[in-house]
């Protein structure tokens, strides 16, 4: 850390968003790569978490409403 560094407070998170993206797209890819029974560096994270993409009123949201989500942490 250099001196005008502030310590961190370890809150931060590094967010992936694939949009658009199914399991099935990582399926292939593990396919593709490494085989059925390989495993991809998706597989290899340490932490993962996946969200459920409705909202309040509807089934299924758009990419704008999933950005307010992921804005605020909280789903309309």
């Amino acid at each position: 850390m250099s001196e005008n560094s502030t310590p961190s407070n370890n809150n931060s998170v590094i967010f992936i968003h694939p949009d658009g993206t199914t399991p099935s797209h990582y399926a292939l890819a593990r396919y593709e790569t490494a085989g059925p029974d390989g495993r991809i560096n998706w597989d290899r994270m340490d932490s993962a978490g996946s969200y459920l993409s409705h909202i309040k009123d509807q089934l299924t949201a758009t990419s704008n409403a999933g950005a307010v989500v992921h804005a605020y942490g909280v789903k309309p």
